[in-house]
């Protein structure tokens, strides 16, 4: 029994929330009319997002956002709603007293990233500049909140109305941005890293490159086979950076051939990304040459791509990755903080603001990152702990899927990361129910 929606203007915006809505998120499916006869006429669940209800249907009071056309400046009134904030609140006789698709649409599309903005010093988007953050909702998933407490309100009115169940999921990642910390770096950046060593009277370092380099030990960074050995989840994801050694990308050189043993390596335990550097945001056609060379390592398509340091810019970096046959994106989520910055844990298809279109790409947003824990909010194992178990729990609250940031080198619980594999095991018992 799908859901039968009245509104005057049926725009692209409308089609994108209402697919969310009603297909992706609850699964009970949904049509959209204009036609005032034919919607008074029809029986079954019935919604009217208009300004006034026609008959005695669910109704929804539009804020107008889903009916322009155009980018302006917007920073939306927040309320409460069944002890929730909630955006773009309105006043009448209608069932909700917000617009909930406006509020949706806002967030999912990541609206206020395509005002102008001061970026921090990666010329990123601030989580503290967003209305989640601001108004102290940026670790709830309020989207999924919001379409759930509006489905028990629907039933109230349609009883026979049913939602397809979803189940709470996890699908750790892995960033590898490194895969060694000293082989296969050359000579010039090997005794550049030593004389640092010697220089900061690091002798422990020092000993420890010398005794990788001759072979006396594994490098650090190769964590490979324990990231195997503790994943028995079939959905992990490994993102690899294929770029040229600069400023902010610090991977080898992928024609090495120990480079190609380690992708392939990883390929047979988990699903193949590619971590397009930060150099491809600037330099065109990089980010092509990059997918290429990572496609003849594994000899398969790659579908699925996460940022070098997060960065996106709208909607230019969805676009070029769709263009490139990138089917799933999962660099949603803020470096500085835990939490939800599209209001979802749900993945969902991005909307090009600038050309008013639903996309293929599917994003998949994160929650939690290993260094987001450790070095933008300087929190020790047992802080992160807690703060993992917050997140998970909110995300197992909506059913929803919880997503993870490691890198390779914080498995090595060694150096700047010694005691966090803790944090990983904790995260891994509680997302599988033992804690």
């Amino acid at each position: 029994m799908i859901m039968l929606i009245y509104s005057e203007h049926i725009t692209p915006r409308l089609k994108y929330v209402v697919r969310f809505i009603f297909n992706d998120f609850l699964g009970t499916g949904a049509e959209i009319t204009s036609d005032k006869e034919l919607f008074s006429k029809m029986s079954g669940p019935k919604l009217s997002y208009a300004a006034e209800r026609l008959n005695d249907e669910f109704n929804i009071l539009p804020s107008g956002l889903l009916f322009e056309d155009q980018i302006r400046e917007i920073k939306p009134e927040v309320s409460i709603w069944d002890d929730m904030k909630m955006i773009f609140p309105v006043s009448g006789q209608a069932d909700l007293t917000f617009d909930l698709f406006a509020g949706v649409f806002f967030l999912l599309v990541r609206y206020e990233e395509y005002l102008p903005f001061k970026g921090d010093k990666y010329g990123r988007f601030r989580a503290e500049e967003s209305a989640a953050f601001k108004n102290g909702f940026l670790e709830r998933a309020i989207v999924d909140r919001w379409i759930l407490r509006f489905f028990d309100i629907l039933k109230e009115k349609y009883p026979n109305l049913t939602s397809t169940r979803k189940n709470f999921r996890f699908i750790p990642t892995v960033d590898v941005d490194m895969p060694y910390e000293y082989l296969l770096k050359g000579t010039l950046r090997c005794l550049s890293g030593a004389a640092k060593s010697i220089l900061k009277l690091d002798f422990k370092k020092l000993k420890e490159r010398l005794d990788v380099v001759t072979g006396k030990q594994q490098d650090p960074f190769y964590t490979f086979d324990r990231i195997k050995e503790i994943h028995d989840n079939p959905g992990l994801v490994t993102f690899f950076l294929t770029a040229g050694y600069g400023r902010y990308d610090k991977g080898i050189d992928p024609s090495y051939a120990e480079f190609k043993k380690i992708v392939n390596h990883v390929s047979f335990f988990s699903f193949i990304g590619l971590h397009p550097s930060w150099e491809s945001n600037r330099k065109s056609g990089l980010l092509e040459k990059e997918l290429n060379t990572l496609s003849r390592i594994t000899e398969k398509s790659i579908t699925r791509s996460r940022q070098h340091y997060l960065i996106i810019d709208f909607p230019g970096t969805y676009n070029k990755l769709s263009s490139l046959g990138i089917t799933e994106d999962y660099s949603m989520g803020y470096a500085s903080h835990t939490g939800f910055r599209a209001g979802t844990c749900t993945p969902f298809h991005f909307y090009d603001l600038m050309k008013e279109s639903e996309t293929p790409l599917v994003i998949y947003p994160f929650q939690v990152m290993d260094r987001t824990l450790k070095d933008y909010m300087k929190m020790r194992p047992p802080e992160a702990i807690q703060k993992i178990c917050e997140i998970i729990g909110e995300v197992r609250a909506v059913n929803g899927t919880f997503i993870s940031i490691w890198h390779n080198d914080t498995f090595s619980d060694a150096g700047e990361w010694k005691g966090w594999m803790e944090v990983y095991e904790n995260l891994l018992e509680t997302v599988n129910g033992k804690l």
